[in-house]
């Protein structure tokens, strides 16, 4: 069952208007929230791979099996750090939203309650696995050249180069899903992603000339 088809019910059933529009204020506030948990992290580590990977390279230790592994690796422990931290903080919401309220629901039909459960059951299973997959994907991305490197099929200067470009490309992109969300700012929140790997590029090039 949708949200909105939950809400049609909640209205229905729910006598109490307090009530029924903290749930319906509720489950409209959680549609977005899968969406901007896979942003936030898609977005941290892209520019914590940003980082690692520029310090390999003016730390003068480049090599395509280290930042291989290495990125995997961080992207398997934020992956399930992620996935993680969204249940845990989105299992104390759904409690602080429906525990005050479940000794006033006592009078609905236990398919409603059960309903609304299901619901918060299924928003914290969603939010969990868009963390831990945006940590994942992000990993395997920026990874990817490197794999290739180790295989011989390009330099590890080449994997350098090909996982910069991803990572703005991944920033770029991130920055024009939140620009459409924002109403058509696409131009400023890309410039404001890209603008934070170059940051980041900098402080790193910064950090490499210090002995």
């Amino acid at each position: 069952m949708s949200g909105d088809d939950l809400v049609s019910i909640i209205g229905v059933s729910i006598r109490d208007q307090v009530i029924r529009s903290q749930l319906s204020s509720w489950i409209a506030g959680i549609r977005d929230v899968p969406k901007r948990y896979f942003i936030v992290n898609a977005f941290d580590e892209a520019v914590a791979f940003l980082g690692l990977i520029l310090g390999a390279y003016f730390g003068g230790f480049l090599s395509a099996k280290i930042l291989l592994t290495s990125i995997v690796n961080a992207g398997i422990a934020m992956c399930v750090s992620g996935f993680t931290a969204a249940i845990l903080i989105e299992e104390a919401e759904l409690a602080r939203i429906l525990e005050p309220l479940r000794p006033k629901l006592v009078y609905l039909r236990g398919d409603v309650l059960r309903r609304i459960e299901r619901l918060g059951r299924s928003h914290i299973f969603k939010s969990g696995l868009a963390s831990g997959l945006a940590a994942l994907i992000s990993s395997l991305l920026v990874s990817l050249p490197y794999l290739i490197s180790v295989e011989g099929l390009i330099s590890v200067n080449d994997a350098f180069s090909f996982s910069i470009i991803i990572v703005v490309i991944l920033l770029f992109i991130l920055g024009m899903v939140l620009g459409k969300t924002a109403g058509n700012r696409e131009l400023r929140y890309c410039l404001a992603t890209v603008m934070a790997g170059l940051v980041t590029g900098f402080l790193c090039m910064l950090l490499g000339f210090i002995e």
